[in-house]
């Protein structure tokens, strides 16, 4: 095996570090070896997913408690509780806007469009309520699409399709919305911002 040979100079602290391991693998060698080694396999890790980093940032800026409960049980939830009771206290907390803004890391009025697409898809998809939280981009608007088999009826869906609008209301945009049964689409459109 072909070797080189490494001379640097360490501070206190680290050289207290490299004399208590050398003392576990035997080497000053066998030591840095280990670390180096260790480097790269963990800039070899793959990095969170959004959702995952978003959860801790959370969790520790917040004391975010996570509740576990199935999704037919959040449905049954929803049912007895009223979806849209729920979407007042959210809209009335000002949650949505605070999602983006804590996604984001600056205030409502300095993010575009882009990131605010993308602070509702990653919000939404972290607390998994719906089926599928998406949007496409398209030259003249974003399409954003909700699925959800929650069965809460029309109502809820149009207070679903509110809640948004006065999100994209209060940046300035103009937004268009189409519902179905389990299905929210609304082209929330670029120029008007």
């Amino acid at each position: 095996m072909n070797k080189h040979r490494v001379n640097t100079t360490i501070s206190a602290k680290y050289w207290e570090i490299l004399k208590k391991r050398t003392e576990k693998f035997g080497t000053q060698q066998k030591v840095l070896e280990a670390a180096l080694e260790s480097l790269e396999n963990s800039s070899k890790q793959n990095p969170l997913s959004p959702e995952d980093d978003l959860l801790l940032r959370y969790h520790k800026e917040y004391g975010f408690n996570l509740c576990v409960l199935h999704k037919t049980i959040i449905k049954e939830f929803l049912k007895f509780g009223g979806f849209d009771q729920i979407i007042k206290i959210v809209d009335v907390m000002n949650m949505t806007e605070t999602q983006v803004v804590f996604f984001c890391k600056k205030p409502l009025k300095e993010c575009n469009l882009r990131e605010i697409m993308e602070a509702i898809v990653h919000n939404f998809r972290l607390v998994n309520i719906f089926d599928i939280v998406e949007y496409e981009d398209y030259d003249t608007f974003y399409l954003l699409s909700i699925t959800h088999y929650l069965d809460l009826g029309a109502d809820s869906q149009t207070s679903l399709k509110l809640l948004f609008e006065k999100l994209f209301e209060k940046c300035g945009v103009t937004t268009e919305s189409e519902l179905s049964e389990n299905n929210l689409f609304m082209k929330i459109y670029k120029n008007s911002k």
